[in-house]
């Protein structure tokens, strides 16, 4: 499963599709579009194989809780395919050295009887006067660029902080795109070792 949403995350379509993210919402953090589009590629791809697999999100909901995306497996209720998303710009919990607690909740954590299969950390930043520039010609007042670090030690805080976590792998993408201004989407992907998934 890990495959096909790498796949997924590397496909011309899926870029496509972080375009349209950003033009339509450069005002806000985009985690739950973003998971949305990735559901939604995943389902149309088990749709176009006749697959038994179909991914919800939210779903399954445990002691006020969710997870962000899951695979289910029509002839397996019991074992759904567990994904979390986490979407953050550089500056964030000082540049990721007070992260852990949030990969060890959402991707330590179990919920129906097993831990998470994948994490997807998405960290999003830009040049900042590119999108002063835009938010300006339409007077958007969040300032995102205020998250945003002024180095890049995030990235090595990022890489230590997933070094100590044993079985696992780490995958990483980086997609850049350039509307309505430059931004990049640093993908950060860590996955157990995994049964096979039959569809």
């Amino acid at each position: 499963m890990k495959e096909i949403i790498l796949e997924i995350l590397n496909s011309p379509l899926f870029k496509s599709r972080l375009i349209s993210i950003n033009e339509n919402y450069p005002n806000l953090k985009q985690e739950n579009v973003i998971r949305n589009a990735v559901l939604e590629l995943l389902n149309d791809q088990f749709k176009s194989d006749k697959s038994s697999l179909k991914a919800f999100a939210e779903h399954p909901r445990t002691k006020n809780s969710r997870v962000d995306l899951s695979v289910i497996n029509k002839h397996d209720l019991t074992t759904p395919y567990l994904v979390e998303f986490k979407f953050q710009y550089t500056n964030d919990f000082k540049q990721f050295l007070n992260y852990k607690f949030f990969i060890d909740n959402d991707f330590q954590r179990a919920v129906c009887a097993k831990q998470s299969d994948l994490f997807i950390l998405i960290v999003s930043h830009w040049r900042k006067p590119e999108k002063h520039e835009f938010d300006s010609i339409y007077g958007l007042t969040s300032n995102l660029s205020r998250f945003l670090s002024l180095n890049e030690n995030w990235k090595g805080n990022l890489n230590k902080l997933f070094c100590e976590y044993q079985n696992v792998k780490l995958d990483e993408l980086s997609i850049t795109v350039d509307e309505p201004y430059s931004t990049n989407y640093d993908f950060f992907v860590i996955s157990r070792e995994e049964a096979e998934y039959l569809n």
